[in-house]
C-alpha cells in the first residue's frame, strides 16, 4: 500500500483549534507559518491544475527550507510542534469535521420543540438534539411520554 502524501491543510483551519495561533511558542509559531506557506501553495497548485499549467511546481519541504535558510529537519520539527500545540493528536479528518460542524452550526439556530418553550438550542447543539437544557432532562422526557394520547 502506498503512503499518502503529508497534508498541511490543517494550517488553514486554525479557527477550530482549542488554542489561538498567537499563543504558540516562537518555534511553534514559525512552524505554523511554514505549514501555512505549504498549505497555501498546495491550494494554489490544485486550483492551477484545473487549467493544466505544467510550469507550476509543488512547494516541497526542501525547497521551503532552502528559501528560509533552515535545515529541512528543523523545519519539519517546528511544523510538528505547531500541529501538536494547536490540535494535539487528532487526525486531519477530525480537524476537517470540526470545521464542518462549526460552519453548519453557525448557519442556523433552532428552537426547543417543547410546547410553549421559546428558548433556542445552543449554537453547537448536535443535529438530533430537540430540546433545550431545561426540557431534555429525564423527568421532562417522562412527562412528555405520559402526556401522549394512548
Amino acid at each position: 500500500m502506498t503512503r499518502q502524501p503529508i497534508s498541511y491543510a490543517w494550517a488553514l483551519h486554525t479557527d477550530v483549534s482549542a488554542m489561538p495561533s498567537e499563543g504558540l511558542s516562537d518555534d511553534a509559531y514559525r512552524g505554523f507559518e511554514y505549514a501555512r506557506d505549504l498549505a497555501g501553495a498546495a491550494k494554489a497548485r490544485s486550483q492551477q491544475n484545473v487549467v493544466r499549467d505544467p510550469a507550476f511546481k509543488p512547494l516541497t519541504i526542501a525547497a521551503l527550507a532552502a528559501r528560509k535558510g533552515v535545515a529541512a529537519s528543523t523545519l519539519r520539527r517546528r511544523i510538528d510542534k505547531a500541529r501538536r500545540a494547536l490540535f494535539g493528536d487528532i487526525t486531519d479528518a477530525a480537524i476537517y469535521k470540526r470545521a464542518q460542524r462549526q460552519h453548519q452550526s453557525a448557519r442556523r439556530f433552532r428552537r426547543c420543540e417543547h410546547t410553549g418553550c421559546n428558548s433556542y438550542l445552543g449554537a453547537k447543539a448536535h443535529g438530533n438534539q430537540k430540546y433545550c437544557n431545561q426540557h431534555r432532562t429525564p423527568a421532562e422526557r417522562v412527562r412528555r411520554h405520559r402526556q401522549q394520547p394512548a
